[in-house]
């Protein structure tokens, strides 16, 4: 965004999930800022954000007011406790306030703050994670036993051209997304975690492929390490780290 003319400063928070943009308007639109975020891989949550919250410790309907004095006190546009669902749904705008400073208001008044529910969209993109995880893993395990069935007595015909058809599946299915932000990241002159991911199984899918032709020797042969890198690259990113993506956006 530095590079933009009109800007005058930025500062991301890493933790926050947010960004900090001090522009000139008569230089820069906030559209253009926007654009130029999404242009290199990122999302941007705009205008307001709709979360629920689980919340444990309610006893009463009293429970649930308390809590909403306490949150409506921070720059949210509402908040609605449910006392039967022990859930609380929170409109903010995330400009102002963010889900840390929201848990500590609950907590504030004696609550917990037991996470927030996630929404259809991020339910989506689990559930097609797990599938490449799925896919990545099975067929990561399946290039492990071509590999080293040999020594075992398993001869498979034309081993090598079956292990480069079932790799090359992989990388386009459950690698692609990975493969897409480090070119974006690289497009932009950046270099994050995506395009150091890409290097180390790129490399090994290539030396590979470049061995199955025969311009490298066979010992080159490493595409069950590359599609295995992946997998427990995407098992980490999926049970790791930690789901913050909370609520729709409304625009």
């Amino acid at each position: 965004m530095k590079k933009l003319e009109g800007v005058e400063s930025v500062s991301v928070n890493l933790v926050t999930e947010s960004a900090q943009v001090e522009y000139d308007p008569s230089k820069i639109n906030l559209e253009k800022i926007i654009e130029t975020i999404k242009s290199i891989g990122y999302g941007v949550l705009e205008d307001e954000k709709v979360i629920t919250v689980k919340i444990g410790g309610m006893n009463c309907i009293m429970c649930a007011k308390a809590i909403e004095v306490a949150v409506s006190k921070l720059p949210v546009k509402s908040v609605d406790v449910n006392f039967s669902t022990q859930s609380a749904r929170i409109v903010f705008d995330p400009s102002l306030t963010n889900i840390e400073v929201i848990k500590q208001a609950i907590e504030s008044v004696g609550y917990q703050f037991l996470g927030v529910d996630v929404d259809i969209d991020d339910y989506e993109r689990i559930a097609q994670m797990k599938k490449r995880l799925f896919f990545a893993a099975t067929i990561g395990t399946t290039l492990l036993i071509l590999t080293y069935g040999k020594f075992v007595g398993l001869n498979v015909p034309f081993n090598k051209w079956v292990q480069l058809i079932l790799a090359s599946a992989v990388m386009l299915y459950s690698g692609k997304e990975m493969f897409s932000a480090a070119v974006k990241a690289l497009s932009n002159r950046i270099l994050n975690m995506d395009v150091m991911y890409s290097m180390g199984i790129g490399s090994a899918f290539a030396a590979s492929i470049l061995s199955t032709f025969g311009f490298l020797p066979p010992d080159y042969l490493f595409f069950e390490t590359s599609v295995l890198l992946l997998a427990f690259l995407m098992l980490g990113r999926r049970f790791l780290k930690p789901w913050r993506r909370v609520g729709r956006v409304r625009q």
